[in-house]
């Protein structure tokens, strides 16, 4: 035992250091002889055989431009004093002697130094507090400064001192410290390992690493956010496998479809930010201000692709995405100016020869060549001996782009075993390639078409979020407001898309405010208990609006010029009304609580309940009130039997006063192949309940349903995760079983408002089945250039389709696309009219089809490269594939495949340290891409396509103060 005592202090008793002090200097203050001696003679009386110190009256700035005179020393200590209001503040910077940088720093300040006292109305024990003797805290200094060096003998550089105590102090501002600055191959290699052992809390609300996670995770992280310049959530998710993305700069502005899965509000992923939810309450849906989430204060993205019902309950149905912004544990602040533009162009110049009036001419010299936008944002956080807080805002506006003129408008398209369908298809053909999609063939109005007059694509948006964290107590609140056009989201045919002249035009405006209050307590070193409460508040503005013409077509746009010029209240005449009944508001009061338990064997426990309250209108408007209650209670095990396995299993039930309950359970089986390969098998469920929209709204068509019941998802998944210094790779391979879909569809029950026909209503009547590959690498090539790469495939298929739908939601039915399925058709439509139910032919959907929307094969490439370790150039691109449409479009049954191409040019320190600049080009080819029109598509009000933005470029300017 006394050898073992012995060994143990022997690397203490042989250590030894030869420290040089040199004089402290003034800062802020005039010099003090008196103070620079009693510093000194602190330090010397510290002097011992192994801790030698001695003092010189040398600058640090002679020392370090003769290093090698002073290499019988390891550490160089050097200071600075300034006398503050009540105390003696010391700033110590300790160097390495053999590199002559900083590796390690503390400092003595007084966050009282800047409060203004009544010296009267202090006691004298106040005062005495207040006044501390110089001597006193000189002595604390070096007894800390001492104890630093002994406890980092190896000289490695702390970086969190350095950040706590120099970075973080104005002193750093006024002067110039030598501070080491990693190499790109340092940056890089510590880039990749925290890659390799990267934790995340969203899959199981405990810390885990990525690779042991009981999901498929992918995580975008702030230096990812950097390189490639991703403002908004969106960007993020071009680059993410899974994702289908529709753009219709309006409503949404982006419907975003997660592995296979079409809905048509967004329903269907969970989108939190710091854990709090950001879906709007009444539809359920990620509006404008979620999937447009700016980006400048983020630390990282957590993305769980898959259902995580298991522990988030309802739309936690096909993924969850969390985006986790800074707190305050690593002060910052900054600012952000950014601008650019969109360019747009005349495409359709023949639209404007139909009139030749003077106005039209003048009109149009008033549609410019670029629109314009613009953002400002600041972020600031730091922190205190009892508090840290993190603090930002961020303001939006722009003209968004210009999609005037593009469209193409054609008959109805006949009947496919008709004798006019072959001059038809040949002059729909001849047409299109005619004048490249922008034309208008002829009067039959079925198409996409968007006016010259078209400014609806604009954004003017707010986002304010702070979070406070004192003691074990913590209040965050997220607030943002999202006024818009509403985009290419209907045709202009039958939607005015413009508020020039007289018209008012057609908008969307939503409102999103969120309050958390947090409580966590460490009960033993096992046990932490965590509690949180909500209070949700989603919105849309009574600013909220949409303008018709009185007759569908082009005529409104062109006409009244010649009709109408007598007066601005003959033109809105001309125009048609407007509906601005959608104003709503929608509450939600949440409490969560769980006991988290790690313990035996390298277990993890949680139990957790939810408790959930629902205020939301029945429909747009705040005419009737519906109110109802979940409440939850979920259990998760983790736990490592062996070394190599790692098992997670979880169960949630759900009780809800509207839908009934639902049983979510998870199982995932984790296990080591190799120390670098990891292999997976995951099955989980998940369930989405039906929303206050798909219950209760109604129209003259559609009446309502408060009996649906949830959706429910059953996934099984493969996985392998490699991952090393040089090489990330994932790879997964999942089977997807959704059963109780909720579909609009034909009632058997009369309708009154339309003698003769029937009511639509959702219902739960339909299945669906997908199957999906993805594979997600980083490749480090060399030190300064790296390569991003993803290919995902799916197949997704809706079967069991009932005869009571009467339009189809697959991408089948469309006549002539299946001879199997037109004459079952007919067979059916004449048995159904035999028994008394008129059906036409074109009302039979087919019982099986493919999920329209979406593309089977997607990839994306990137390549970073490092000119220095500042500057930075990031070129990507993502392929999307074909992608059918749904069977309701008659025209176009499946949109073109297209390459979409990006840059980022970043240069930190620029001009000064301080100081960033940033370049973003979108679409660089400036080429005009389509996506497939949404909901019915049928080209009457909603378009067959919606045009892609064309190039656009932002410039960004940023300073860290």
């Amino acid at each position: 035992m006394k050898k073992f005592i012995i060994f143990f202090l022997l690397p203490i008793t042989l250590w030894s250091e030869n420290i040089l002090v040199l004089r402290f200097t003034p800062y802020q203050t005039q010099k003090d002889e008196k103070i620079e001696s009693e510093i000194a003679k602190a330090f010397q009386s510290q002097s011992t055989e192994t801790l030698k110190i001695d003092i010189s009256n040398l600058s640090i700035k002679e020392v370090l431009n003769n290093l090698d005179d002073y290499k019988n020393y390891q550490s160089i200590i050097h200071g600075y004093y300034k006398k503050g209001k009540y105390k003696l503040l010391l700033y110590v910077q300790i160097y390495d002697s053999k590199k002559g940088y900083i590796y390690d720093s503390y400092s003595l300040t007084d966050p009282l130094e800047n409060i203004k006292f009544d010296l009267q109305k202090l006691t004298e024990e106040e005062k005495k507090e207040l006044y501390e003797p110089a001597e006193k805290r000189i002595s604390t200094m070096v007894n800390n400064v001492l104890n630093i060096i002994k406890l980092n003998q190896e000289k490695k550089i702390n970086y969190k001192n350095i950040q706590d105590y120099l970075l973080s102090e104005q002193i750093y501002q006024d002067i110039k410290f030598p501070i080491y600055e990693k190499s790109k191959e340092e940056q890089i290699k510590e880039a990749l390992k925290l890659a390799t052992s990267q934790y995340v809390t969203t899959v199981t609300k405990t810390k885990i690493k990525i690779q042991e996670a009981p999901a498929t995770v992918y995580v975008i992280d702030e230096k990812n956010i950097k390189e490639r310049g991703y403002r908004t959530l969106i960007d993020v998710l071009y680059d993410v496998p899974g994702f289908d993305i529709i753009h219709n700069y309006g409503i949404y502005p982006e419907l975003i479809h997660q592995r296979g899965l079409e809905g048509t509000k967004n329903e269907k992923s969970l989108v939190y930010v710091d854990g709090i939810l950001q879906n709007n309450l009444f539809e359920q849906g990620v509006l404008a201000g979620a999937v447009r989430f700016p980006l400048h204060n983020v630390e990282r993205i957590e993305i769980i692709s898959g259902p995580a019902s298991s522990l988030y309950g309802s739309n936690a149905f096909n993924g969850v995405i969390n985006i986790i912004t800074k707190d305050g544990s690593n002060p910052e602040t900054n600012i952000e100016f950014q601008g650019g533009y969109y360019e747009t162009g005349l495409k359709n110049d023949t639209s404007f020869a139909v009139i030749s009036t003077g106005e039209l001419r003048a009109l149009k010299t008033n549609v410019g060549k670029y629109n314009e936008g613009g953002k400002i944002s600041f972020f600031h956080s730091g922190k205190t001996e009892n508090m840290q807080f993190a603090v930002s805002g961020y303001y939006y506006k722009t003209q968004g782009p210009y999609f005037g003129g593009v469209g193409t408008l054609m008959d109805k398209r006949p009947d496919p075993y008709s004798s006019e369908y072959l001059d038809w298809l040949i002059n729909t053909e001849i047409n299109k390639k005619a004048c490249g999609r922008k034309c208008i063939p002829s009067s039959g109005m079925r198409g996409y078409w968007w006016s010259p007059l078209y400014d609806n694509s604009y954004e003017d948006t707010y986002n304010i979020m702070a979070k406070f964290k004192f003691g074990n107590f913590e209040f965050k609140t997220i607030n943002w407001q999202y006024l818009q056009g509403e985009g290419t989201f209907a045709n202009a045919i039958q939607q005015i898309d413009t508020s020039k002249l007289a018209f008012k035009g057609s908008s969307w405006s939503f409102k999103n405010n969120a309050f958390n209050i947090t409580y966590t307590k460490d009960i033993t070193d096992n046990l932490t208990w965590k509690t949180d409460f909500y209070l949700l508040h989603s919105e849309i503005l009574n600013l909220s609006s949409e303008q018709y013409p009185n007759t569908d077509g082009i005529d409104v746009y062109y006409n009244y010029y010649e009709e109408y010029t007598s007066s601005k209240e003959e033109l809105v005449t001309h125009a048609g009304g407007s509906d601005s009944s959608y104003a709503r508001q929608d509450y939600s009061y949440q409490i969560t609580s769980y006991l988290n338990y790690t313990g035996i064997r390298n277990q993890n426990i949680l139990i957790g309940t939810d408790l959930q309250y629902y205020n939301l209108p029945k429909d747009y408007g705040e005419r009737e009130r519906v109110e109802y209650n979940n409440i939850a209670f979920y259990i998760q095990d983790i736990i490592r039997p062996i070394q190599d396995l790692i098992l997670t299993i979880g169960y949630r039930y759900d009780k809800n006063s509207f839908y009934g309950y639902a049983h979510t359970p998870r199982l995932g089986i984790v296990y080591y192949l190799t120390p670098k390969l990891i292999g997976k098998f995951l099955s989980s469920t998940g369930f989405r309940a039906p929303s206050a929209w798909e219950s209760f709204s109604t129209t003259k068509q559609r009446k309502s349903n408060p009996d649906l019941k949830p959706e429910t998802l059953n996934s099984y998944e493969l996985g392998l995760d490699y991952r090393d210094n040089k090489f990330i790779s994932t790879i997964d391979v999942y089977y997807n079983l959704i059963k109780n879909l909720i579909l609009l569809s034909q009632t058997t029950d009369p309708n009154p408002n339309a003698p003769g026909s029937f009511w639509d209503q959702n219902r739960n009547i339909a299945k669906a089945r997908v199957i999906g590959f993805e594979n997600n690498n980083d490749i480090k090539i060399t030190n300064d250039f790296t390569i991003s790469f993803y290919y995902n495939y799916v197949e997704s298929k809706y079967f069991d389709l009932p005869l009571t739908l009467t339009s189809t939601p697959s991408a089948a039915g469309r006549r002539g696309d299946s001879y199997e399925n037109d004459l079952r058709a007919e067979i059916l439509a004449e048995v159904l009219t035999n028994l008394g139910i008129k059906r036409t032919s074109s009302q039979i959907v087919p019982e099986e089809g493919k999920v329209p929307n979406i593309s089977q094969n997607k990839f994306g490439i990137g390549f970073t490269f490092y000119f220095t370790n500042d500057i930075s150039l990031n070129i990507r691109g993502n392929y999307v594939g074909s992608r059918l449409t749904r069977g309701t479009n008659e025209i176009i049954k499946k949109t073109d495949p297209y390459f979409f191409s990006k840059l980022n040019f970043r240069w930190n320190n620029f001009i000064t340290k301080k100081m960033y600049f940033q370049l973003t080009i979108n679409n660089i080819t400036n080429e005009q891409f389509f996506d497939p029109g949404i909901r019915s598509a049928n080209g009457g009000y909603y378009p067959l396509l919606h045009p892609v933005e064309q190039r656009n470029v932002w410039f960004l300017i940023g300073y860290n103060f």
